[in-house]
């Protein structure tokens, strides 16, 4: 953005009827006839390097008179603004990131990148809008500091825009997306084929709460064998749920065949860092309790638990 321009009339011409003169106003850019008819030009339609003159004719509401004419070259010096950066995430489970942000038109955005690689340069255009977008490359497990400048075309660089940190995550959650993919009970992340009650197999998740989330959801689906349980006269059936890692900044909850209020476990203020749901037989008061409480029957037999099929749903 450079200058805005106005045509004075200095000195009034003469008229030999003595009329009151009036005039009127032509505008050539680099040569070129334009539409512009006032007498001002606005700083918004000028750039660095242009060549305007300015036509100035005046007339006696009979005939139009002499003309008389001046011109200038536009040299911007003025440094544009900084550019300044969207509200961008701090953290990311990706290796690469787009930046966009407000800049002056037609200037070059150069985004400055500082990792543990050294100093990268992302180059880009502002478009006519006043925005500019760029992707720029992370290192896992690092952290980023990117600031931007703008240089017009008169070669008027801007002070540096406010810093951006981001980080890509290690580890990191390969669930979580830019979409509500697991961050509602709506959008639940289910990846995992059924978990039997053989104790042979596991699920192991590793995430990350991202995009300014409070939580993120998981239903894993569950199965009891109940012919091997009544054939064992046990019920081997448990579910069990354990933060391995990051149990100083996350808990969960755990809701039992559906997400609503109903459906939450023993709920916590806190919430849990490990949690197991299993049919237990202590005994009604009348009854011993067995020796190994998983007992139980597939028929009816005094002193024993009946034998279910527990499989369900768990979020």
């Amino acid at each position: 953005m450079a200058a805005c321009l106005v045509c004075t009339i200095l000195i009034d011409g003469t008229d030999i009827d003595m009329d009151t003169l009036s005039y009127t106003f032509d505008w050539y850019l680099d040569g070129v006839l334009t539409g512009f008819v006032s007498d001002t030009i606005s700083g918004g339609t000028t750039i660095h390097d242009q060549h305007w003159e300015c036509v100035a004719t005046s007339n006696d509401d009979e005939v139009s008179g002499g003309s008389d004419s001046d011109s200038v070259v536009i040299n911007d010096m003025t440094n544009p603004d900084p550019p300044v950066f969207d509200d961008l995430p701090e953290h990311t489970n990706e290796t690469a990131l787009t930046l966009d942000g407000d800049c002056e038109p037609a200037c070059t955005v150069d985004i400055y990148c500082d990792d543990v690689d050294g100093t990268a340069v992302y180059t880009s255009v502002c478009d006519p809008l006043g925005r500019f977008t760029d992707d720029i490359s992370l290192v896992r497990g690092d952290i980023a500091s990117c600031v931007a400048t703008c240089t017009d075309i008169a070669d008027n660089v801007s002070g540096p825009s406010t810093p951006h940190e981001v980080e890509s995550c290690d580890p990191f959650d390969i669930y979580e997306d830019s979409a509500t993919y697991g961050d509602s009970a709506a959008d639940v992340i289910d990846e995992w084929a059924t978990l039997s009650d053989d104790g042979g197999s596991f699920i192991s998740i590793q995430g990350n709460v991202l995009d300014e989330d409070d939580d993120d959801w998981y239903v894993i689906s569950t199965s009891d064998d109940l012919s091997a349980d009544i054939a064992a006269g046990i019920d081997y059936f448990n579910f069990h749920v354990e933060l391995i890692s990051g149990d100083d900044d996350f808990a969960f909850v755990v809701h039992q065949g559906g997400t609503g209020a109903s459906e939450l476990e023993c709920p916590t203020l806190e919430g849990y860092t490990e949690y197991n749901w299993f049919v237990e037989d202590v005994g009604d008061g009348i009854d011993g309790i067995p020796s190994d409480t998983r007992s139980c029957s597939g028929t009816t037999v005094y002193g024993l638990n009946d034998c279910e099929d527990n499989s369900t749903e768990f979020y």
